[in-house]
C-alpha cells in the first residue's frame, strides 16, 4: 500500500479498494487472509487484526465511494474530507496487515 496519497483521486482510491469483481486489485484478499489464519502463531491475535483490516477496508471503500457524490449531496461532508477519512482507514489497514504478517512469520 502506497504511503503518499497526494496523487490519488477519490475515484482511484475507490477503484483500488473495491473488493468485488475479478478485475479488482483487492479481489479475494479478505478470503485469502481468512484462510491464512490457520497458519498464524496466535489465532486470536491474527483474527483480531484480520477483522480490523476487514472493517477498515470496507470503511475506506465506503468513504471513497461517498466522496464521488459528496459535491451533489445535502450531506455536510466534502469530497476532500471523505478522501482524508479513506486515507486514514488505509493506513490502519496497513498496520493490521503488518500484525497479520507478524503472526504468519513473514
Amino acid at each position: 500500500m502506497k504511503h503518499d496519497f497526494s496523487d490519488f483521486s477519490s475515484s482511484s482510491i475507490f477503484t483500488a479498494l473495491y473488493a468485488q469483481g475479478v478485475k479488482s486489485h483487492m479481489y479475494g484478499i479478505v478470503k485469502a487472509m481468512g484462510v491464512l489464519k490457520d497458519e498464524s502463531e496466535d489465532i486470536v491475535e491474527y483474527t483480531d487484526a484480520y477483522e480490523e483490516f476487514q472493517a477498515y477496508l470496507y470503511a475506506a471503500e465506503g468513504a471513497a465511494y461517498q466522496s464521488l457524490f459528496a459535491e451533489h449531496s445535502s450531506a455536510k461532508s466534502t469530497p476532500e474530507s471523505l478522501v482524508k477519512l479513506a486515507k486514514g482507514d488505509i493506513l490502519q489497514m496497513r498496520e493490521n496487515m503488518k500484525k497479520m504478517a507478524g503472526q504468519l512469520g513473514i
